[in-house]
């Protein structure tokens, strides 16, 4: 997901697909999952915020966390997420537990649970004023504009995203829904 695109009036974007992007520093660079962690920190010039809050990498991430931005859209926004994210941890069932730190890590470390990023970012928009959110298709049977938390998330995409082609068929649901909404 973009963090900041700034249109004109007569440009409006009328929905945003986010297939599950990370939404802040931590779920770019991570630190939680050492796995990927070596390999990130050659990629990004920063740290995440939670590791390095000092003010030159306060005001790298200041334009690239797209939660910091989202509550600012109005249109229609839709959210995928399978059950196994392709980045964010945990990889399997056998996993959860040790990911499952919805306070704060032990010793230090931001809040994590399953696919936390995902109930981070519908918030973000719910609360900024976002008129359209969901999570997943229609089929899911999401509701419109919820809250989520560790003990509340949302129906995931089954397997992983890469299993059936969610992308197109989102990209698809969210036309109709726009052509319904500008022949009336």
């Amino acid at each position: 997901m973009t963090a900041k695109y700034r249109v004109s009036r007569r440009e409006m974007v009328q929905a945003l697909h986010d297939i599950f992007g990370g939404e802040m520093s931590v779920g770019a660079v991570q630190g939680i999952c050492e796995r990927a962690s070596e390999t990130v920190k050659g990629i990004f010039p920063a740290l995440a915020l939670w590791q390095d809050d000092s003010p030159p990498n306060q005001e790298w991430w200041s334009e690239r966390e797209a939660i910091r931005f989202i509550g600012q859209f109005r249109g229609r926004y839709l959210r995928l997420q399978a059950t196994w994210d392709h980045n964010q941890p945990p990889d399997g069932a056998e996993d959860i537990e040790k990911f499952n730190h919805p306070a704060g890590w032990p010793g230090g470390g931001p809040a994590w649970y399953h696919n936390k990023h995902t109930n981070d970012m519908v918030n973000a928009a719910v609360h900024g004023g976002v008129p359209w959110v969901r999570v997943n298709l229609a089929e899911h049977e999401n509701d419109v504009n919820p809250a989520y938390d560790a003990g509340d998330s949302p129906a995931y995409l089954p397997g992983q995203l890469s299993d059936a082609p969610w992308a197109a068929k989102s990209v698809l649901e969210m036309a109709r829904m726009e052509a319904l909404t500008t022949s009336e």
